[in-house]
């Protein structure tokens, strides 16, 4: 009854002209804030947007957030948050009998005062992976939009204390990290963490998608310096054409390192890393050796003799007319025809950088 009232002609209905889903609190917050800052069931959650649909945009006094962004403002609720709630807020509603309607999705394009979105949020607190892919399937742009540091979504899913290095002992990692996991973990514990990790490149790879342009690939994390490319690396999320779509359309990115002191490596460096783990050896040293092509003169592979034979013997190969696994995935995904390539500009190139290290 809270959120019904009669019209002049005495009949009921949820559009009320003073319902208790309007009244705010203090802090200018609506009973639809707090209601999404504990994942309260989808029932009240839809009752409450009826019955106050511009409540949907609604921001508190200092801060600024709307209800989508308490939704996914704390790291206890957010995992907990149901892909149904999400649904109702990113709808549309009825406002008044004139045909205007609410859309929910234009509070995915409203920051706070902290310069954050709903979306790194969403990340931050480790949203599931259905409620973000939902972000981006109802608007992709939302992968793009930067935060006050200037970080992406996909950086705020990052570890921002341990990337590289472990947590102290008896204190998980908050966020996608790099770290070896603890040799004291019991064998459970470890096939957890695996499950956490696979999920986690799951959200990953649907925030990497939309990243296509050269200045959105250019973007680097403020903590650790890593851009979409170290990302898609370092974590093994694409295959072989996805890697050389990302350095295609900005190779600038293969030849940045990370910023964090002690821990300043290149996309090669990063890659090395998963040399253990992968569980494709094959595609593993294309992509290396791909990597290397784009930036052959990074120090700490240009003397690696195992892989400059890699090299001599993959162009040996394809000179020969002999294939190599990079012609069968450019053919096969058509990234570049070899046909295209004019050798003997490429050998006055090469011999004219020579000439000039000489």
């Amino acid at each position: 009854m809270l959120f019904r009232s009669d019209d002049y002609n005495g009949n009921q209905r949820y559009q009320p002209f003073l319902s208790a889903a309007a009244l705010e609190d203090k802090s200018g917050l609506l009973p639809l804030h707090t209601a999404l800052r504990v994942a309260t069931s989808s029932e009240c959650i839809k009752l409450l947007i009826q019955s106050h649909p511009t409540g949907l945009v609604h921001t508190s006094e200092e801060q600024m957030q709307t209800p989508l962004v308490h939704a996914f403002s704390s790291e206890f609720s957010s995992p907990l948050q149901p892909v149904s709630n999400l649904e109702l807020l990113l709808a549309a509603y009825p406002t008044s009998e004139h045909e205007t309607y609410m859309d929910g999705r234009l509070a995915m394009k409203m920051e706070d005062a902290l310069g954050k979105y709903p979306i790194h949020y969403a990340c931050e607190n480790q949203a599931s992976f259905k409620n973000l892919k939902l972000f981006v399937e109802k608007f992709n742009l939302c992968a793009t939009y930067q935060n006050a540091d200037g970080d992406l979504p996909i950086h705020s899913i990052l570890s921002q204390e341990n990337l590289f290095s472990a947590p102290e002992e008896g204190r998980m990692a908050r966020g996608a990290s790099l770290a070896k996991p603890s040799p004291m973990l019991t064998e459970k514990e470890i096939k957890w963490q695996n499950e956490v990790k696979e999920v986690q490149k799951l959200k990953m790879r649907v925030l990497l998608e939309p990243l296509k342009l050269p200045k959105h690939l250019k973007i680097a994390s403020f903590a650790h310096g890593m851009t979409p490319l170290h990302i898609a690396v370092a974590f093994e999320l694409v295959q072989y054409e996805k890697i050389y779509r990302l350095l295609n359309s900005y190779a600038e990115a293969n030849r940045l390192t990370t910023t964090e002191k002690g821990h300043e490596y290149s996309c090669l460096q990063l890659h090395d890393r998963l040399r253990k783990e992968t569980k494709d050896p094959e595609q593993w040293q294309a992509i290396k050796e791909l990597l290397y092509s784009f930036n052959p003169l990074v120090d700490s592979h240009r003397r690696e003799e195992e892989l400059l034979d890699a090299c001599a013997q993959l162009v040996r190969k394809e000179i020969t007319d002999q294939g190599s696994y990079h012609l069968k995935q450019m053919q096969e995904f058509n990234l570049k025809s070899p046909e295209s390539i004019d050798l003997d500009r490429k050998s006055t190139r090469l011999n004219s950088s020579h000439a000039n290290i000489s």
